[in-house]
């Protein structure tokens, strides 16, 4: 049975579109296998640093502030030196990266 990514119903095995909202069934169908999900989430737990082999992974979030030089320079140029905080007005970066936790590599 293949399962419609748009309305939800199942469809004959053998269909290439959904007989209930016409939409296409070959794009991301969902497999009603578990045991592909066990295989798929087994997969995922075995990932290991590409410097050193160890599995010792840890998942790090850095956080900091985009300072934009040219809101700093308009700054500067409209209220005097205390105009350079306009620098900081920019959007907070959040990166999510994984650490090895037994040489320190970052990927």
């Amino acid at each position: 049975m293949k399962r419609c990514i748009y309305c939800g119903r199942e469809n004959d095995s053998h269909s290439k579109y959904c007989k209930y909202c016409g939409e296409a069934l070959n794009v991301n169908v969902f497999d009603d296998d578990p045991t592909n999900d066990d295989q798929k989430r087994q997969d995922n737990q075995h990932i290991h640093c590409p410097k050193c082999d160890s599995t010792n992974i840890y998942m790090m979030t850095r956080e900091g502030s985009d300072f934009n030089e040219s809101n700093a320079c308009c700054g500067l140029l409209l209220f005097g030196p205390l105009g350079l905080l306009c620098g900081l007005s920019g959007k907070k970066e959040s990166i999510t990266f994984r650490k090895c936790g037994q040489c320190g590599h970052e990927f």
